[in-house]
């Protein structure tokens, strides 16, 4: 099991049965295990998943497959999936690959007390 890269965070934080993963930094190769391993965990806790992207900064080729990872992966176990974008290079990448077309986007987090439901 690899270290957690010290430029990438991760938050999750639960708001009944929805969990909101904030994620900030940079998203790369060396945070792909440990947003993978995250997000599978709250998969087997929630039935909806937030994934916040508007505090990353960075997002490579191999974080935008984690995401079409972490999204297949909801498609198949019947749970749902939500990525609120953000601003700057993360949104510029996204609609540049067109995973912005595929990609369940959201303008802003549906939920804001910790909670609720």
């Amino acid at each position: 099991m690899s270290q957690i890269p010290k430029h990438f965070q991760l938050e999750p934080e639960h708001y009944g049965d929805t969990v909101v993963v904030r994620l900030g930094g940079e998203f790369d190769v060396a945070a792909e295990e440990h947003f993978d391993r995250v997000v599978e965990r709250m998969a087997a806790e929630a039935k909806t998943i937030v994934l916040d992207l508007s505090e990353l900064s960075f997002i490579d080729s191999t974080g935008l497959r984690a995401l079409l990872r972490a999204w297949k992966r909801s498609q198949e176990d019947g749970s749902s999936l939500a990525i609120v974008s953000g601003d700057g290079q993360v949104r510029n990448t996204m609609r540049l690959t067109g995973a912005d077309e595929v990609l369940p986007l959201v303008a802003e987090l549906p939920l804001t007390t910790p909670g609720s439901a």
